[in-house]
């Protein structure tokens, strides 16, 4: 960044990282405000909601046979994930009277042989999440974003910065739990599933969030901004 304001002849810049990331014209954050509000931000900051974005995936053989007589959960550890996280999941999993559907991301796990778990390399997130009772993931924003879009809880099993502080802000609003995914165990993990199903304080919140989900889509502030700018 330094040395694209040197060749452009602009102003010095501070080495620091908020105002490297920051350093433009406009600022938009794909966030939902109340997870992260901002202290008297510029004017040239704005949210615009999360972008719910999924790629065109075929859904599995399995996906209209699930069945119906209990909980779903949707795990996702994401392509970067951890393979021995993901394995652990599974395994608490097995443990519960539940359904599992699981987006292994290409991970070389070792399933229970039992017919309640249900894997595919990829899912289409915002339609997992859809269908889901809970989401168990990484802890990063896009996952959690389709989550609170359909109402749904959020187990994050956070592994680098950006998962944890995605999660600090679900945490402070009780819209979700985080583990640390270098100490994960099957009892941590089964844990923190009871005490997100067994808390309605925090079914509210996910119900606040997204009902705010639903409002900033419909206010469709990305193609606002960018026709203010047109015009």
């Amino acid at each position: 960044m330094r040395r694209l304001h040197s060749h452009f002849g602009l102003p010095k810049m501070e080495l620091a990282l908020r105002r490297v990331y920051t350093e433009a014209d406009y600022t938009l954050y794909a966030d939902i405000p109340s997870l992260f509000p901002l202290n008297n931000p510029p004017d040239n900051h704005l949210f615009i909601g999360p972008v719910l974005w999924s790629p065109p995936i075929t859904e599995p053989d399995w996906w209209n046979l699930l069945p119906t007589d209990r909980s779903i959960i949707y795990v996702s550890m994401g392509s970067s994930g951890s393979h021995l996280a993901l394995q652990k999941v599974l395994g608490a999993l097995n443990k519960e009277v539940v359904t599992v559907i699981a987006s292994v991301a290409g991970a070389n796990v070792s399933l229970p042989q039992v017919s309640t778990i249900f894997t595919a390399d990829y899912l289409d997130g915002n339609a997992a999440a859809k269908r889901a009772d809970l989401v168990i993931c990484n802890g990063g924003s896009l996952t959690c974003q389709q989550a609170f879009a359909h109402g749904k809880a959020v187990l994050g099993i956070a592994a680098n910065m950006d998962q944890f502080l995605n999660m600090e802000g679900v945490s402070r609003v009780n819209a979700g739990l985080v583990l640390r995914s270098d100490n994960l165990t099957e009892t941590r993990i089964l844990n923190a599933y009871h005490a997100i199903l067994n808390n309605p304080a925090m079914a509210r919140s996910v119900e606040n969030l997204q009902k705010e989900t639903e409002r900033l889509s419909d206010q469709k502030l990305f193609v606002r901004f960018i026709s203010s700018l047109l015009t």
